[in-house]
């Protein structure tokens, strides 16, 4: 009988947030996999600009006229300007998880991915190597875990493969016997039917030659 082996494997992320300097929209795509993400912080540098007054007093233009003030509005937009937030993933190895995943495939075990596990975010270098090094361990782990499961299946199918062939190497010496001997009692059924069948016609002649010869002598000796 051939057995079937079903196994589950996961994945995890982990998001890194990204403080920066960046203009215009950031898009943030998951990728399904163990995804590591460590967090940074990217500031901008100030830059010292000379600035020559003009007759207006407002540095920022020689037009003839002064500007009005900035509202607090735009001065909050010009001061968040170029900051954005988002994640970014980092990217954790899973080629042994996955070659262990497709060889169980091949063996004809059925692989199940579980859902990916989040590790959330994490802000420091320190952390996102921490991190990187769990999800490591934990796809080792399940690397090795599929393996073990993937050479006892084979083991387990080899094993009952073995025990088939024997069996019906077995049933085959068997049946085999079995036709020899059939074989043996028909002919030896047959040799009794025949030989039965002469000692009939036999005792048959010998009874008809016997009332013949009593028939005789009757009618001699009347």
């Amino acid at each position: 009988m051939e057995k079937k082996e079903t196994f589950g494997f996961r994945k995890s992320r982990v998001s890194k947030t990204l403080c920066g300097a960046i203009l215009g929209t950031a898009a943030f795509v998951a990728v399904s996999g163990n995804k590591v993400l460590a967090e940074e912080t990217i500031t901008s540098s100030p830059v010292d600009t000379a600035v020559v007054n003009s007759e207006t007093g407002n540095p920022a233009t020689n037009l003839p006229e002064k500007q009005e003030d900035p509202t607090t509005e735009a001065t909050n937009s010009q001061n968040q300007a170029g900051q954005a937030q988002g994640s970014m993933p980092i990217d954790v190895s899973t080629s042994e998880l996955d070659q262990a995943v497709e060889e169980a495939k091949a063996a004809g075990i059925t692989v199940v991915e579980d859902e990916t596990v989040d590790k959330g975010t994490v802000t420091t270098a320190e952390e996102a190597a921490q991190k990187e090094a769990e999800i490591k361990d934990d796809y080792a782990s399940q690397a090795e875990a599929i393996k073990e499961t993937t050479d006892q299946y084979k083991a387990d199918v080899a094993a009952n493969q073995a025990e088939t062939d024997r069996i019906t190497a077995e049933n085959a010496a068997k049946k085999a016997q079995y036709e020899q001997d059939r074989k043996a009692y028909l002919e030896e059924v047959d040799r009794i039917t025949a030989e039965n069948a002469a000692k009939k016609a036999d005792y048959e002649a010998k009874l008809a030659q016997y009332q013949a010869d009593l028939a005789a002598i009757q009618q001699a000796n009347s």
